[in-house]
């Protein structure tokens, strides 16, 4: 009997068994797995027989089981060659409000070959239900660089946000529905669905955050975990001009080694950055025409640089952008800073989930009020807007002296990357770190 027709009849199974367990309804069991058709984009037929898509139904507060529930998008990937004995690997995406289900049926190669991967959406993220905002972050960033200038792109957005907290609460939803804990019990609700005694975690960005809590307090349930971009703890942030001062110190350092690098910008450096800030500032530059038109000042070529450097190639180029922010080349300029809204619908994952977990999450957020921090760069708003989302709750977890086997993977060039080293000391013997000198954020 081939490996295809096995799992297929093990779905059939497993749905036969969940529907004498009941669906979801009132009176059913929760947390409970239900499975369903995979409305996917799978890109090869082979990999449509390893795909199984289900529902994860849990409580939003089981404390409270008349807020609701969440239905947790959930895809599990089946090995094209499996290994006799070998654990899941449960990777945790990114955001707070990010998405992974969907992407599950882009590549028919093993993300780690001979293990089964399992990913789900986690709350407010993704195609897990229920969707509020779906649009916002996109709209949000639309309103960069606004052609008034800064305050009229703050009022805009601010009122963004609170378009969005209405939605969120016409939805029945509060802060208590979210955070780093209510993600951990998430996926060790899956774990014990799913039937698996041990896995294997990947967690990516604040994927790194939810797999460090789960190692602290779920260590018999996890072999080994990776940790791909460390999403820094609250001390450990650094303001919006140190981290890009900090990343151009590493990209000027690489341009010195290079002869034509260095004859193009021999004044590449931190001072070369910031100077070129407070010229901005000073006399904000008008780029492109009509509903093209932005308005760049310091705060603006800060946020456009905070995205640039979110891949390799971006960062590679960031001395292109101040080069051309300090000779005022609005011409070299307007592609880029067009690009900063024309994906408006796509944007970067759900803000109130990103909103409602960080909020929890983050007690800092409570008390920023200026435009310094670089979460406040990212959003485009101050972080006082936490004000009106969340109390802060305790502060995810993190392992001291782990029994778990830790690799760090740590990009070179990730300006939100911190020190590593009192991380690992905390860890213990079992963590290690690799460094890759010319990777971004998201080593993998």
């Amino acid at each position: 009997m081939s490996g295809a027709t096995v799992w297929r009849g093990w779905l059939t199974a497993t749905a036969l068994t969940l529907n004498a367990l009941g669906t979801a309804g009132e009176g059913a069991s929760v947390p409970r797995l239900v499975d369903e058709a995979c409305d996917l984009e799978i890109v090869d037929e082979t990999l449509k027989a390893r795909l199984r898509c289900a529902r994860l139904i849990v409580h939003r507060d089981p404390d409270r089981p008349e807020d609701g529930t969440f239905e947790l998008a959930v895809v599990v990937k089946r090995s094209a060659e499996p290994k006799a004995g070998a654990t899941p690997v449960l990777f945790l995406h990114g955001g707070p409000g990010g998405e992974l289900t969907r992407f599950a049926g882009y590549n028919p190669r093993d993300f780690a070959p001979g293990h089964d991967l399992v990913g789900f959406d986690m709350r407010g993220s993704g195609r897990s239900r229920p969707q509020v905002c779906a649009a916002n972050a996109g709209t949000l960033m639309a309103s960069f660089l606004h052609p008034e200038g800064l305050e009229a792109g703050v009022r805009i957005r601010r009122q963004i946000v609170e378009d969005c907290r209405a939605e969120w609460q016409a939805a029945g939803l509060r802060a208590e529905h979210y955070g780093t804990a209510r993600n951990v019990a998430d996926a060790e609700a899956l774990r014990q669905a799913l039937g698996v005694t041990r896995w294997r975690l990947f967690g990516e960005s604040y994927g790194t955050t939810v797999a460090a809590h789960y190692l602290a307090t779920h260590p018999e349930a996890i072999e080994a975990a990776v940790l791909d971009s460390l999403y820094p703890k609250d001390a450990e942030v650094h303001s919006t001009s140190e981290m890009q001062g900090r990343l151009f110190e590493r990209v000027s350092a690489d341009c010195r080694q290079d002869k034509a690098c260095i004859a193009r910008w021999p004044q590449i450096g931190r001072d070369w950055l910031d100077t070129t800030v407070a010229a901005l500032d000073a006399a904000p530059l008008r780029v492109g025409e009509g509903t093209q038109t932005r308005l760049l000042d310091g705060h603006g070529l800060r946020q456009l640089l905070m995205i640039a450097a979110s891949n390799e190639a971006g960062v590679r180029a960031l001395p292109f952008l101040v080069d051309a922010a300090a000779r005022r080349d609005t011409g070299l300029l307007a592609g880029p800073l067009s690009l900063m809204g024309v994906r408006a619908d796509q944007g970067g994952g759900n803000l109130a989930a990103m909103l409602a977990t960080d909020c929890r999450d983050r007690a800092r957020h409570q008390h920023i009020t200026d435009l310094s921090d670089p979460f406040a760069v990212l959003l485009g708003v101050p972080n006082s807007v936490c004000r009106d989302w969340a109390t802060p709750a305790e502060a995810p977890r993190w392992p001291v002296a782990t029994p778990v086997p830790v690799l760090i993977l740590a990009g070179g060039y990730d300006s939100f990357q911190p020190d590593v080293g009192p991380v690992l000391d905390a860890l213990g013997n079992q963590a290690q770190v690799l460094e890759v000198p010319q990777a971004a954020h998201g080593v993998r």
